[in-house]
């Protein structure tokens, strides 16, 4: 398609030549009257259709002085990645004769051959249509030379910007953006009261867009709007287990599935659009499926965030990608591990008994088994009496039919609960002897893999052993 965007800015200049008598020339300076803020979107596609500015510029001797008479040329020399895009002609200049206008189509350049009355102190250039095909750099330098044609030629040049000047035209900007930001006004980190509860809420973060008004699509200044946009993509990515969904918004309530740990989002219909483009936070929510969340794992974050654009509000690129950000971490901080007792035995000449006190209800819990023959974890939940203790020995673990079958190993309990648990561990023999063996891992701990009570092989003590028969 073609989309000329015709004069964004009527951005006028003033060259002030400072002369003094006619084919003398002196020092000379570049004010820039109305500069425009306004940038070209890096979201305009102008390798294709590109960003055209209008400029206007006086020429004007010092106060008192005048310009140099009789036929003179005046070159003008856009920046380097400017070109006029429409052929300048007679008709933007006023102030003196023009005889003779010299351009090569598709360049930057325009000569000037001028015949200026004695006595003329300004010539005004106006309509200069120069377009930007590169959004690479800034407009830069725009250059200008006159030179009479004396026996002895004055030459005056000079170069707009000057020092301190705002460029033709400012460098492109982004006029989108996708922020993301984690809850840190509530907490860095979700906890887990109880295994299952998200405290103190299940929001984790936030998506925003911002609007750059300041990067224009159209001849109107206009800015980015919603109606640019066909369709909005990204990705929340949730590793802890537990976790099933992820919903974006109050407004939107768009709801979708973790899978392989990552809620895959794409918005298409056009009120979801609107509402996304709001500029109003959106919050980002997680809910749990009704399974203990496992252990910390970080890396909650939103990627592969993807704005696609339509042609209706200029012409632009098919889409952008934005850089996405950090979420809350969601820490498992109601498990809490109680282990691992060592050489625990199922079925043989020894029973290990398990008390576990300061239940308050049915508690979902794990067995972990290692260095056994049947290693692995194994789930159930434990309801505990009206005091809330409960008893269960090595060969079930209070699993039923669940419990795994081994000979022996070590075992690690996890419990999905805040409170003060208390695990005591005692070993009957068939010879009715019985022992705590010391064991230091009677004492709950917020549960980290390799970092539990008591990780050694063997009873921590044999002091406390006692034989004898009832």
């Amino acid at each position: 398609m073609t989309y000329n965007l015709k004069k964004i800015a009527a951005t006028a200049s003033v060259v002030a030549l400072m002369c003094g008598a006619a084919g003398t020339a002196s020092a000379q300076s570049f004010t820039n009257v109305t500069p425009t803020d306004k940038s070209p979107a890096t979201e305009l596609d102008i390798a294709a259709t590109p960003f055209v500015n209008s400029y206007s510029f006086d020429i004007s001797a010092a106060s008192g002085q005048v310009l140099p008479d009789g036929n003179v040329k005046l070159t003008f020399t856009a920046p380097s990645n400017m070109v006029f895009d429409t052929v300048p002609s007679a008709a933007n200049l006023s102030g003196a004769a023009v005889v003779l206008v010299t351009h090569t189509a598709g360049s930057g350049t325009v000569v000037y051959d001028l015949q200026i009355a004695t006595g003329v102190s300004s010539i005004s250039i106006s309509g200069f249509d120069l377009s930007i095909s590169d959004c690479g750099g800034s407009a830069a330098d725009m250059t200008f030379s006159m030179t009479d044609d004396a026996s002895s030629p004055t030459t005056i040049t000079g170069t707009y910007p000057g020092t301190g000047e705002p460029p033709l035209v400012a460098p492109c900007e982004q006029a989108l953006d996708v922020v993301v930001t984690d809850d840190v006004a509530t907490d860095d980190t979700i906890v887990l009261n109880d295994g299952l509860t998200l405290s103190p809420s299940n929001q984790i973060g936030w998506i925003n867009t911002v609007i750059n008004r300041d990067a224009i699509l159209d001849a109107n200044m206009a800015p980015m709007r919603w109606t640019c946009v066909d369709a909005v993509s990204f990705d929340v990515n949730v590793p802890n287990s537990g976790i099933s969904d992820v919903t974006v918004g109050i407004q939107l309530g768009v709801t979708e599935p973790l899978v392989a740990g990552v809620a895959s989002f794409t918005l298409t219909d056009a009120g979801n659009i609107q509402d996304f483009m709001n500029e109003v936070p959106d919050e980002i929510w997680v809910e749990t499926d009704g399974t203990p969340i496992s252990t910390f794992v970080g890396g909650t974050s939103v990627t592969n965030v993807v704005v696609t654009f339509n042609d209706s509000c200029a012409d632009l690129i098919p889409s952008a990608s934005y850089a996405g950000g950090a979420l809350d971490s969601i820490d498992a901080v109601g498990v809490q591990a109680f282990g691992p007792f060592d050489w625990v035995g199922q079925g043989g000449a020894t029973t290990s008994f398990f008390r576990v006190t300061r239940l308050n209800g049915p508690t979902p819990f794990e067995v972990e088994l290692v260095n056994s023959d049947a290693d692995g974890i194994y789930s159930g939940t434990l309801t505990p009496d009206a005091d809330g203790r409960i008893v269960i020995n090595s060969n079930s673990f209070g699993l039923g039919a669940a419990a795994p079958t081994y000979t022996n190993g070590d075992v690690l309990f996890r419990f999905e609960t805040n409170e003060p648990l208390d695990v005591d561990r005692l070993l009957l023999t068939t010879g009715f002897g019985i022992t705590n063996y010391g064991d230091l891992g009677n004492f709950g701990t917020d549960f980290v893999d390799g970092d539990a009570a008591n990780s050694g092989y063997g009873p921590a003590s044999d002091a406390d052993n006692f034989n004898g028969t009832e």
